[in-house]
């Protein structure tokens, strides 16, 4: 059953694809969303469920009645990982050495830049309406793998750019940070 529904995904036209994870013994499916815990959450869901736990990037129209779930993360704290995974650590996008400040990574994502990355993109497209979520922040027994050991701190003018770029994620999963100016 489980080949023949993965046969059945490949040829299905989609109008969106979400990189997925999911268990058919027990009929989850997690949204996966980069910089919201995404390591730490696949290493508890591959050690629990182990070889029948499977990722693809495929649309969520075959998991109807699934559980499904996903994890995200403030839009603050993801941007800074981001940055600290990405660039300073990484240089994932190749931005050349003299300019891997916090400002230019913002540049680069309002000129649209990276805006088809997941791990630049909104939490909102990420996530489908009608997915439960978790917010990373209350999430309890997860372990922290590839926690950063850069401290990164944000002028008021990067935070209400990262505000202005994220703000569809303020406004649906952290509506207390959501102002409508």
């Amino acid at each position: 059953m489980r080949i023949l529904l993965l046969i059945i995904a490949k040829y299905i036209p989609f109008k969106k694809k979400y990189q997925l994870s999911f268990d058919f013994k027990n009929k989850i499916v997690w949204y996966r969303v980069p910089k919201a815990g995404l390591s730490s959450i696949n290493k508890m869901m591959s050690d629990a469920v182990g070889r029948d736990y499977y990722y693809r990037s495929r649309s969520a129209n075959i998991f109807n009645g699934w559980y499904s779930f996903a994890v995200v993360r403030n839009p603050m704290d993801r941007f800074k990982s981001l940055y600290a995974d990405k660039v300073v650590n990484n240089n994932y996008f190749c931005i050349a050495e003299d300019s891997r400040d916090i400002d230019t990574l913002l540049d680069l994502i309002e000129a649209g830049y990276f805006n088809k990355d997941p791990h630049v993109m909104s939490q909102n497209e990420l996530v489908p309406l009608g997915v439960n979520v978790i917010k990373i922040e209350y999430a309890v027994g997860i372990p922290h793998i590839n926690k950063s050991n850069i401290d990164i701190t944000l002028t008021p003018k990067q935070m209400r750019r990262i505000y202005d770029i994220y703000k569809q994620d303020f406004k649906r999963f952290y509506k207390a940070w959501f102002t409508t100016e």
